[in-house]
């Protein structure tokens, strides 16, 4: 069920959908200050039924506690993770640009626009941020196009940096919801194993190979088939 828009949650005041994925729905929120001072937010409110089981929130307090600790321009800053009237959300850094999901979907003669040169540069700039992470023992484990986003000034942030893994059961292959991630995830991750700097590694072979190409390495129509 969609959060309304015009409501608060906490201090946030949600003011627009941006995007929804297998742990949540993601608002553009703000923040009001004095003087009517304002700050922008990316709130991803969690569904319910994704932290219904214990160990799930358990996964998304720790992976918040690690992305609350990196500080690298390439990464999307943490403000927190809260709870307000019984919903559990994440407040991060609004980044102004398009994600990279939304240039995969461009048809073939406007994906002829972007050169291979320029995809293979966000993918390098991903890669840089996410080799500080691994260097502070951080994985993200949900790399995919939804959240890296290329900013107005031709750079990529990261986003949602360990956010997945309070979704990942110990069959992920099996879960619907995870249909338009199941692509990106490395073969460890899909067997319910450790997960390591390796699978984003991995992941961001995908995407390179996506934005080069315009189409997935693995693909199919269910779960089973990818």
């Amino acid at each position: 069920m969609v959060a309304p828009t015009g409501r608060r949650l906490g201090r946030y005041h949600l003011v627009e959908p941006v995007g929804a994925g297998p742990c949540g729905e993601v608002f553009r929120a703000k923040v009001l200050g004095v003087a009517g001072m304002e700050r922008q937010f990316a709130i991803k409110r969690f569904y319910p039924a994704v932290l219904a089981r214990p160990e799930a929130l358990a996964r998304l307090q720790q992976a918040t506690r690690a992305y609350g600790g990196l500080e690298h321009p390439r990464i999307a800053r943490l403000a927190e993770l809260g709870v307000a009237a019984g919903e559990t959300f994440t407040a991060t850094e609004l980044v102004a640009g398009l994600d990279l999901a939304r240039l995969v979907a461009m048809e073939p003669s406007e994906r002829d626009r972007i050169p291979a040169g320029a995809g293979l540069g966000f993918v390098s700039a991903a890669a840089r941020a996410m080799g500080y992470a691994h260097g502070r023992g951080v994985t993200h484990g949900g790399l995919c196009p939804t959240n890296l986003i290329a900013t107005l000034d031709g750079d990529v942030k990261v986003t949602d940096v360990g956010v997945l893994g309070c979704r990942l059961g110990p069959r992920p292959a099996v879960d619907e919801a995870l249909l338009g991630r199941l692509p990106y995830l490395a073969p460890e991750q899909l067997l319910g194993e450790t997960v390591a700097a390796a699978a984003d590694v991995f992941a961001l072979g995908v995407i390179a190979y996506e934005l080069v190409s315009g189409v997935r390495p693995f693909g199919g129509a269910t779960t089973l088939e990818i």
